[in-house]
């Protein structure tokens, strides 16, 4: 239809299409940003007096983390994403978060609420996983970091956006806005996207895995060169012999074991804690109204600047280097905090702006170095042949870490104080970051075939096969 509309160079074309299949999961993180704060704009507006709706501490509590157990049946997604392929699973993920802003919409009553917000929480994690593996299989690896870590920024500048309405505008209101997103990326996977190459390749449909691939990626060297190896390891591998024999397979087990530390790495390091209780740890902190103020909107317009640092040293630096330096930065200023907050609870400091100032420099190591390579490196060594049984571990994953930490945080403000708090999260920062200097493999400008070659064989140097001589049709670009 555009080589119709337009008489344009192939190799614009392969820029236009991966765009298109780029704009989806960005449009889809938006949505899922706007979900992260949507929380904070309920909680603050059904307590003011003028609210209809009446909370009692415990809904509340259930508002602010139901996100996460949501999650957890969506680990059911990943099986349809093998059994169905990407595109059919991204449009249904899009489905489950429309349906829960149309249900916030409609909401008169807290359990309307609490089902829109587990809607929210299902239709997150399906399309988190289908989004990352979406883009790692259909987008260029020179391109691949950019986009991965693109989703991130959107996904930032959703919280941004719904935490700014939230302060103008009526809870319903925010809810119909950011039902827009979600329709438009739903609209565009429709009309614009291919399906995913290696999938088709996954499920021995080489004509039209190569039609896809060069619709995609173009037909010059490199992109042949790798359409080549793609189907000559799909051409020559074993058929899984079920879940079992997967989860003892050296290509599952090792990667598996990676992208919990990974994960845990994101989570635990405490960057949805700060974005949820920034005001409470600056309150208890500095004791200032207009250090609480001022600070939770640094926090945010910090958040949405790092992701966008992050992506400028993800494109000029190595992945693993970068989270490295971050594990670094988070670990110092993570001892920093954990200082002031010990010496003023002893007596020795008053309240003060050191913590904020410990709080600017942690978000910084955070967002701007860690967070994006820990997701991005997470789903991008998982192998294709093991994303239904591993993308069902990564939600399960995720949704047990993203719970546990949001839940656990009151109670270790109130058990082991905030300098308790931040010494638990530079000491998980610094096993992580040794087990990943140790074990995780650089992963920019790998081919997904290169990673799971190096799982199966130690380096990137042998494969694990021979390539197939059978020649790839040029097909043109369309």
């Amino acid at each position: 239809m555009l080589k119709l509309l337009f008489n344009l160079p192939p190799i614009c074309y392969v820029f236009i299409f991966q765009f298109l299949v780029a704009l989806s999961p960005n449009l889809a993180a938006l949505s899922v940003g706007g979900m992260i704060g949507y929380p904070n704009v309920l909680l603050t507006q059904l307590r003011s007096n003028s609210s209809t709706i009446q909370l009692d501490m415990d809904t509340a509590s259930w508002i602010g983390s139901i996100h996460g157990f949501a999650g957890i049946p969506s680990i059911l997604m990943p099986s349809l994403m093998q059994w169905k392929g990407r595109k059919l699973t991204f449009q249904v993920s899009c489905l489950l978060i429309a349906l829960g802003w149309i249900l916030a919409y409609a909401a008169n009553t807290t359990t309307t609420i609490l089902i829109s917000e587990s809607f929210h929480g299902l239709g997150s994690q399906c399309v988190f996983v289908i989004s990352f593996s979406s883009v790692s299989e259909m987008v260029s690896p020179k391109f691949r970091n950019i986009v991965v870590t693109y989703y991130a920024v959107t996904q930032s500048a959703g919280i941004a956006l719904v935490g700014i309405m939230g302060q103008h505008l009526h809870w319903k209101t925010v809810a119909l806005i950011m039902l827009i997103p979600i329709t438009l990326a739903f609209l565009n996977t429709c009309f614009m996207w291919s399906e995913s190459p290696s999938w088709l390749a996954l499920k021995g449909k080489f004509k039209e895995c190569e039609k896809s691939f060069i619709w995609l990626r173009g037909n010059d060297k490199a992109a042949i060169k790798e359409l080549t190896e793609l189907v000559s390891a799909r051409k020559v591998e074993k058929k899984t012999e079920g879940v079992f024999k997967t989860v003892l397979s050296r290509d599952f087990y090792i990667p598996a074991m990676l992208m919990f530390v990974l994960l845990n790495t994101a989570y635990w390091c405490g960057l949805l804690v700060i974005i949820i209780y920034s005001s409470e740890i600056i309150k208890i902190t500095s004791g200032n109204k207009e250090v609480i103020f001022y600070g939770a909107i640094i926090l945010n317009i910090l958040l949405f600047i790092c992701y966008n640092i992050s992506i400028i040293l993800m494109k000029q630096f190595n992945n693993k280097s970068v989270l490295l330096c971050g594990v670094i930065g988070t670990v110092i200023s993570a001892a920093f905090i954990f200082i002031v907050t010990l010496l003023q609870s002893v007596g020795v400091l008053g309240k003060s702006v050191l913590c904020l100032v410990g709080l600017i420099a942690y978000m910084l190591s955070l967002v701007g170095c860690l967070i994006s390579p820990c997701y991005a490196m997470a789903m991008e060594i998982l192998p294709v042949k093991h994303r239904g049984v591993g993308g069902a571990l990564h939600i399960i994953f995720t949704c047990v870490l993203h719970a546990s930490s949001l839940k656990a945080a009151p109670y270790m403000f109130v058990s082991i104080k905030l300098w308790g708090t931040f010494l638990v999260y530079a000491l998980n920062a610094l096993v992580c970051g040794l087990i990943i200097w140790k074990y995780v493999p650089e992963t920019k400008n790998r081919t997904l075939q290169e990673l799971e070659d190096y799982f199966n064989n130690g380096n990137f140097d042998k494969k694990i096969y021979d390539a197939v001589q059978e020649p790839i049709v040029n097909s043109p670009h369309v």
